[in-house]
């Protein structure tokens, strides 16, 4: 009895050895560098977020990072020839990277899959392309409120009353609601224009500067001269894709298509904002207090002194195409934004599946003759290629057997 203790005691001291000398007593327990430095080289180079310092009950995860790496690679090496010793050879090869390059910019831009790059916040492409159109609506929504609310110190509604008196419709002007919002929003109309060119540019040049030639540039940067031609085609394709969406918009935004359901929302929205400004017509008119500021909810504080000298016919009719300019110009924006937002989404699609394929590429870059050099490049560099390639599915293996042999220690 007493031998079996002293070698249950024994067995015991191994493994409380062994686990003392990985440093890895418990889960809150800070895993030494050396014992993981190949596991933080690794995962350095293929651009994997670790903890640091790194504790063991982070290793299931790096482990589980490293081994969606390595399946990435090992498909992208099982895809590759064996050799390439013609430049046919090498041509096939490049299509076939570009065909690769354009599936990787499917998942992200269009499916919204994020497993290649899942600790790569940039890359995530479908949800910035959302908080991209959000922040636009937010901003559009901003320069419509700035807009209509930009005189409420001084001349409020001057503009209106001025258009009545002119025109000498007063008892008409509630049916021109559309005409009057063109008329009597000129200025607003610049901004927009201005701001909706500065979105594009934002959006593509994420799209494709961002993301299109970060993917393109991970299959290809094994060979520097495609790389060059490569972000020249780049610059091309951005430079149609902005044009095309400055065309769409330039053609549609006078021409948005308000349906029943938009009707009714305008409808919907002017009755709201004209219920609030009862109490402005009668601070205006009848209040003998004759206050020379006006608190209106949803609008704000208005100086209304210089107003009483009009008409109840006329300031009605003013503050009555005030507020229908305001509900139009609402309604036309969120339409607006919705036409642009179906534009965008299908301009994507369009890019990946036209523009970016494989005839594309044939056209800009495998019929031009002086490309010939590079093929035959690739033929002579592609060994060293894919010897790169093979190094970096060994590092990974490596770093997945130093973490899982770790995590088995621990579990023991």
């Amino acid at each position: 009895m007493g031998r079996k203790r002293k070698n249950k005691s024994s067995r015991g001291s191994r493994e409380r050895k062994t686990r003392s000398e990985i440093g890895v007593a418990s889960p809150d327990a800070v895993i030494p560098r050396r014992k993981i430095r190949h596991v933080i080289n690794s995962c350095k180079e293929e651009g994997i977020e670790i903890p640091v310092p790194t504790r063991a009950r982070d290793l299931p995860e790096i482990a589980k990072k490293i081994d969606a790496k390595l399946s990435y690679c090992l498909s992208e090496l099982n895809l590759l020839p064996a050799s390439i010793s013609s430049v046919d050879e090498a041509v096939a090869t490049f299509m076939q990277l570009v065909a690769l390059s354009k599936e990787s910019l499917i998942k992200i831009l269009v499916r919204g899959e994020f497993d290649e790059y899942p600790d790569d916040k940039s890359m995530h492409g479908t949800a910035n392309l959302a908080e991209m159109l959000n922040q636009f609506k937010d901003e559009r929504g901003w320069l419509h409120s700035s807009f209509f609310l930009r005189d409420l110190k001084s001349n409020f509604l001057q503009s209106e009353i001025n258009y009545c008196m002119f025109t000498q419709q007063v008892g008409k002007a509630s049916g021109l609601a559309e005409k009057l919002a063109a008329d009597l929003t000129a200025d607003l109309v610049a901004v927009e224009h201005h701001h909706d060119s500065w979105f594009l540019d934002m959006f593509w040049y994420y799209v494709i500067m961002q993301v299109t030639r970060s993917v393109l540039m991970t299959y290809l940067s094994r060979y520097v001269h495609f790389c060059i031609h490569v972000v020249s085609l780049v610059y091309n394709l951005m430079d149609k894709m902005i044009q095309r969406s400055y065309q769409w918009t330039h053609e549609n935004y006078y021409t948005v298509n308000v349906n029943e359901e938009k009707t009714d929302e305008f409808f919907s929205e002017y009755t709201r904002l004209m219920s609030k400004c009862n109490v402005f017509i009668h601070g205006v008119l009848d209040d003998p207090e004759k206050p020379s500021t006006i608190i209106v909810d949803g609008i704000g504080e208005i100086v209304v002194e210089g107003l009483r000298s009009y008409s109840r016919d006329l300031l009605s009719e003013a503050i009555s195409i005030r507020m229908q300019s305001i509900a139009f110009r609402k309604i036309h924006i969120e339409t607006f934004i919705e036409g642009m937002a179906s534009h965008l989404q299908s301009s994507v699609a369009n890019l990946l599946d036209t523009y970016m394929d494989l005839e594309m590429f044939d056209m800009q870059i495998l019929k031009r003759p002086h490309f010939a050099h590079v093929f035959e490049d690739m033929v002579e560099n592609y060994p060293l290629a894919r010897k790169g390639l093979e190094k970096r599915i060994n590092m990974l293996k490596k770093a997945k057997e130093i973490c899982e042999g770790i995590m088995d220690a621990y579990d023991e």
